[in-house]
């Protein structure tokens, strides 16, 4: 179907405005590119694991777990290529968000954005409070069933519902609860993408149910050099930095942390600082 033919396209470049895509490599331009500069073999993963998916009758796997340090790219890859995904519905819940951090408290949150996606009645909302009665996440499983059509779930800072010292006998600690959503409703492609910064995450929570991985290492020099030149290219204030002091701030963020961050936020001053001598 068109839905399918959408997924299978290969990865290319394509234009995504930033006001559909939030701070995609904190992104204050008009546009920026699919895949991300820098992140390409990364976004290339992201692409084939939704096609596994989300495919029409696909069997494949429906968990992947992202991690990796902060300032590496992995929310923006994960919303540039969903973004790739117009037929999709997409939900994203960062748990640091949520009053009740625990499964459950996911659960109602995730149950909300789906009803009020599709214009809920209050009955939608109270049929998906009685459904939490039955299972931790029975909130979110009977609000998945009121959408019609392939779904991505993405759950930002998820180690916010796994307490210390791995999984607890409680919802909260309960991510095997979490990923079985994955498997709701029956029938409907559901992909759930769970990201954090810890490695060792489903480790840890002694998660035996199969969910793959992927690790975003930290930036190099050469792709903090890439990054930097395409923002400023991207700009019109490519003149506006020598290559010289670009190359110092590229070497020493790549020495110290690999956090793309610290050199966008040298091309916003840099940008800044242009529009001040132009001004």
């Amino acid at each position: 179907n068109g839905f399918t033919d959408q997924i299978l396209e290969p990865l290319k470049p394509t234009s995504i405005p930033t006001s559909n895509v939030d701070q995609i490599h904190g992104a204050a331009s008009p546009e920026v590119v699919f895949p991300l500069v820098g992140r390409e073999s990364e976004c290339a993963v992201l692409q084939s694991f939704l096609q596994r998916s989300l495919g029409v009758g696909t069997t494949g796997e429906r968990c992947l777990y992202v991690s990796g340090g902060p300032g590496t790219g992995k929310t923006c890859s994960v919303r540039a290529a969903v973004h790739q995904l117009p037929k999709a519905h997409v939900f994203e819940v960062n748990c640091m968000d949520l009053s009740q951090r625990s499964v459950a408290g996911f659960s109602d949150r995730l149950a909300q954005k789906c009803v009020d996606s599709l214009g809920g009645t209050n009955a939608d909302h109270a049929r998906c409070r009685l459904a939490r009665q039955a299972s931790p996440v029975g909130a979110a499983v009977a609000a998945l069933r009121m959408i019609n059509g392939p779904t991505v779930i993405i759950i930002d800072e998820v180690y916010q519902l796994v307490r210390r010292g791995g999984r607890s006998s409680g919802s909260s600690g309960d991510l095997e609860d979490l990923l079985s959503l994955a498997q709701q409703p029956e029938g409907l492609p559901v992909a759930i993408i769970l990201i954090a910064n810890a490695v060792d995450l489903l480790t840890r929570a002694n998660l035996c149910l199969g969910c793959a991985s992927l690790l975003f290492t930290p930036y190099d020099k050469d792709q903090l050099r890439q990054i930097a030149m395409a923002r400023l290219d991207m700009s019109g204030i490519t003149a506006a930095l020598d290559k010289a002091t670009v190359e110092v701030r590229v070497r020493q963020v790549a020495k110290q942390s690999g956090d793309c961050r610290q050199v966008l936020a040298m091309c916003e001053d840099a940008k800044f600082m242009s529009a001040d001598a132009t001004g």
